[in-house]
């Protein structure tokens, strides 16, 4: 990584070479015109690329995703120019500001988090007994993801990985770059790195979590193609990816998959999200840790034990929440029979 700030309001040659070397050529096409990069970034010239959602198909097809679910995905693509642009950046550029949760916390916030516990009491029973959760945290963190189900997302699941993946796409590295500058008039050679860098590997990211959605869509059908949720294709109660619902899904109906949009799915899985992610209940290092993994920002860690921890809900002492013991059948092991007479 390169230490040193950039001083001055444009961007040299010098400095874009030593940042992007995987993007050499495109530099020296710069160079050659004499670009001055306070400029609006030219666009690189040569071969023209398909349009991006045909490049992604194409690029998705050669890697052997199913060409039929492929169809489908763009067939019902929902998105212009603008809000395919839209989304890519969101999913950029989180990197640039610190995510603020405390807007979470409120005296509505313990009030709706401590009806939602009483209301799936008995769900909220059977997650402990099978994780040793904190009931209290697993509704706050329902709370902070999506006020328990009331803001679910409106992006297509599928759309949304697809577009995703489209931010590889060579036409979207200028527009990068200039978004980046629009939102940080100096901009540190790290950041313009890490600008590059997120575009390829956001893109890698997005095509195995559409493999896994894929995987889905096999395994429960059409209806998992209308699933909607966040930018990022996080969905349901818990906004869980879908390699996250393949690993840590849980359905609280017997011979039935896992329904995020339904409280009783969501509050099973994350249950067994944090328990198979190391929370231990008398451990407060490894239920932060556990927290930590299911969303990496101390902040949102912070608020959700926040909110846990000012809830009156004398869990404790529920009936639901007291370990049922498996209880040992013995085993018989009958007398041997005496033989008759035998004193």
């Amino acid at each position: 990584m390169i230490q040193t700030a950039m001083k001055s309001n444009s961007w040299s040659i010098a400095d874009l070479r030593s940042s992007l070397k995987w993007c050499i050529p495109f530099f020296f096409s710069l160079a050659a015109l004499g670009a001055d990069v306070a400029q609006p970034t030219p666009r690189p010239s040569g071969t023209i690329e398909p349009d991006p959602l045909k490049w992604a198909f194409e690029k998705l097809d050669g890697l052997d995703f199913d060409r039929d679910f492929l169809r489908a995905l763009v067939k019902d693509y929902p998105y212009d120019d603008e809000k395919r642009k839209s989304l890519i950046f969101l999913n950029l550029f989180g990197f640039l500001k610190k995510a603020d949760y405390t807007g979470h916390y409120s005296k509505t916030a313990i009030q709706k988090t401590t009806d939602f516990l009483q209301e799936h009491r008995a769900t909220f029973g059977r997650a402990y007994q099978q994780s040793q959760v904190d009931p209290r945290v697993v509704a706050a963190l329902l709370w902070v993801e999506t006020k328990h189900g009331k803001h679910l997302g409106n992006e297509p699941v599928g759309a949304a990985f697809l577009t995703i993946i489209q931010g590889e796409h060579p036409s979207f590295l200028p527009l990068a770059l200039d978004e980046l500058r629009a939102r940080e008039p100096n901009p540190t050679p790290e950041m313009i790195e890490k600008t590059v860098s997120r575009l390829k590997d956001k893109a890698a990211w997005a095509t195995e979590e559409l493999r896994a959605y894929r995987r889905l869509n096999m395994a429960q059908g059409k209806r998992v193609l209308a699933w909607k949720g966040s930018f990022a294709g996080a969905f349901g109660y818990s906004q869980f990816l879908p390699s996250s619902y393949e690993k840590w899904g849980r359905s609280s109906r017997k011979n039935k998959p896992a329904d995020l949009y339904r409280a009783h799915d969501a509050i099973l899985s994350v249950a067994n999200y944090l328990h198979k992610n190391g929370w231990v209940d008398e451990d407060p290092v490894s239920r932060r840790e556990a927290l930590f993994h299911y969303n990496r920002a101390q902040g949102y860690v912070d608020i959700i034990e926040k909110i846990a921890s000012d809830i009156k809900w004398d869990w404790k002492s529920m009936p639901e929440f007291q370990i049922k013991k498996a209880v040992a059948k013995k085993k018989h092991n009958p007398v041997p029979a005496q033989a008759p007479h035998q004193p």
